[in-house]
């Protein structure tokens, strides 16, 4: 396990969040060989360590990760979600929909963070904070997302935005 998800655990089990048992190799397997995807170290450790949140579980600001069998890819998260916010129509906004995988949400909903999955090891990996058709990149890799995550998790919910 490493630093910052050991950091994670101990956080969420002191402030009283369940949390899931590690995913199974085969699970992990599973889940890469239906994408066609690798999972990066920092995720795969995240996954087969602590594989998220028991269902109805999240933390002190209302973010709930999602253990790996709701983890999807953005169409087939999100693009039937057409209440509030209106999820429908990112599908379209974004390059490579398919690529990004919706890991965990904030508020039941109200916004998603999804991570950029390839089919090659050693390319970019980073975290969207997604909200209706809108996103924005807020972390360059999964540990940079637990880092900020565990340094100050507000500063994730609503990311400043630059025009």
């Amino acid at each position: 396990m490493n630093l910052l998800t050991e950091r994670l655990r101990n956080y969420w089990s002191s402030t009283g969040v369940n949390l899931c048992s590690g995913a199974s190799r085969q699970a992990l397997k599973s889940f890469e060989s239906t994408y066609g995807i690798r999972l990066p170290e920092d995720f795969h450790d995240f996954i087969s360590t602590i594989d998220g949140m028991e269902d109805g579980y999240s933390d002190n600001n209302m973010v709930s990760f999602w253990p790996i069998d709701g983890i999807k890819s953005v169409p087939e998260k999100l693009i039937t979600f057409a209440g509030i916010p209106d999820y429908s129509r990112i599908a379209n906004r974004l390059r490579e929909p398919d690529s990004y995988f919706v890991f965990a949400d904030f508020l039941i909903w109200s916004h998603v963070y999804a991570i950029k999955l390839r089919s090659k090891l050693g390319e970019k990996n980073q975290v969207l904070w997604i909200c209706g058709s809108e996103y924005r990149k807020i972390a360059e890799s999964f540990s940079d997302f637990l880092q900020m995550y565990l340094d100050d998790p507000e500063s994730l919910l609503i990311p400043v935005l630059s025009y």
